[in-house]
């Protein structure tokens, strides 16, 4: 096993790849990741119904999701969360992606996105590193990230982190889509929806199945972002918004100033699990407006479909 890890992180361990339905991947793993997370961890996937298929090898693609899950869950001793996301991306439109001379033009994304103690801009630049840890030598596992990271560039892929200290940590694994299975672009017509979450794996994930579901989207990471749409696109029928948001303003300010802009736009909030207020007042918000996270594409689309009629 040591020697299979090694291979993989000098990118020689001979791959099987081939096209893998990641959604169903890791559904079929879901008990295996729960029980290896543990009970004080709430698992929650975001997997969306379409799902471009990945080529790559299914049995490595195992062996790194419970690489990334184990990791994420040391990473949360007292409990959290760990979301797992899914998504279609085009690579090159990325944000900060690393140079890696490898940018397929459809790619199908894999997110692990935990609640723990996160890492340092010097920890995180080592993670990937052969037996680096910050663990003592009872819980070091070794090869996990490293080994992930050898696989995923191995695949013709690209992996990238984003890490704070306390904030948390989210691993992406960029995989190339196979030529049959690419989702054909998203469905003109119907209402306008703008999203707001700067959580990139979220956002993308919410997008694609508003897509799915007929409706034309547009998106943003923040407040600024979002209110610069408005004014460019005044045909925007509802606002999708998470309730906390960077740069400064929040959900509920983005409706304050929508309104001002557009004065029938309906507005719709996400909302975190550990959130436990959202302040409504004011603003002719019920509780009828908020969408709890985690939740079902059918929960959204009834969501949805019931603030545009």
């Amino acid at each position: 096993r040591l020697t299979s890890q090694l291979q993989l992180f000098s990118h020689t361990h001979p791959l099987r790849p081939r096209e893998t339905d990641l959604g169903e991947l890791v559904a079929d793993m879901h008990d295996l990741i729960a029980g290896t997370v543990g009970g004080r961890i709430r698992l929650t996937p975001m997997i969306p119904d379409s799902l471009n298929n990945g080529v790559l090898d299914p049995s490595q693609m195992q062996e790194a999701i419970l690489a990334l899950a184990a990791n994420a869950a040391e990473a949360m001793p007292n409990g959290g969360e760990l979301m797992i996301t899914a998504w279609n991306a085009e690579i090159d439109s990325l944000p900060d992606l690393p140079a890696s001379g490898v940018a397929p033009e459809f790619c199908v994304a894999l997110s692990f996105h935990d609640t723990g103690s996160g890492m340092n801009s010097d920890i995180m630049n080592s993670a990937v590193g052969p037996f680096f840890t910050t663990k003592g030598m009872p819980t070091n596992s070794g090869l996990g990230l490293s080994m992930a990271h050898g696989f995923v560039a191995q695949s013709g892929g690209v992996i990238t982190f984003a890490s704070e200290p306390d904030e948390g940590t989210v691993v992406t694994m960029y995989f190339p889509a196979s030529p049959g299975s690419r989702i054909a672009a998203e469905p003109k017509g119907g209402k306008f929806i703008l999203v707001v979450e700067d959580d990139i794996p979220i956002r993308y994930t919410v997008v694609n199945m508003l897509s799915e579901l007929g409706y034309r989207t547009i998106e943003a990471a923040n407040g600024a972002d979002a209110l610069a749409l408005t004014d460019e696109y005044p045909d925007i029928h509802l606002v999708f918004t998470d309730t906390i948001l960077p740069a400064g303003l929040s959900g509920m300010e983005i409706e304050s100033e929508a309104r001002k802009r557009l004065p029938d736009i309906r507005i719709l909030f996400m909302l975190g699990y550990s959130e436990n207020y959202l302040d409504t007042s004011g603003s002719g918000g019920e509780g009828d407006r908020i969408l709890r996270k985690p939740y079902r594409k059918h929960e959204m689309a009834n969501f949805v479909k019931s603030a545009l009629n």
